[in-house]
């Protein structure tokens, strides 16, 4: 399947860093629309659909982003990271080394 190779890659890509912003829009987009993932994929599915909400999040107007709040120069740093938490959560279940 096509998609099945397409996931693939830019979920490797996306582990090594090595992804643009829109290849991460694509893979979110691919994670939710893929109908019958290989189980070796299926971890990775809910981190790659929140990630995907969070990415949602930042497109947001901004009177009604919930960070529009901050000052500016601590806006964007809170987003990212919690963004980077996301990421290293998501490492740790796919190492196994995490039970939530």
């Amino acid at each position: 399947m096509m998609n099945e190779l397409e996931i693939r890659t830019l979920t490797e890509r996306f582990f090594d860093g090595d992804t643009t912003l829109a290849e991460e829009r694509r893979l979110y987009e691919l994670y939710s629309e893929a109908e019958g993932l290989p189980a070796d994929l299926l971890p990775l599915r809910e981190m790659m659909l929140d990630l995907g909400r969070l990415e949602a999040e930042k497109t947001l107007p901004q009177k009604t982003h919930p960070l529009r709040t901050l000052p500016r120069r601590l806006a964007a740093p809170a987003l990212h990271a919690r963004l980077h938490v996301v990421r290293l959560r998501a490492a740790e279940r796919v190492r196994g080394l995490c039970l939530w």
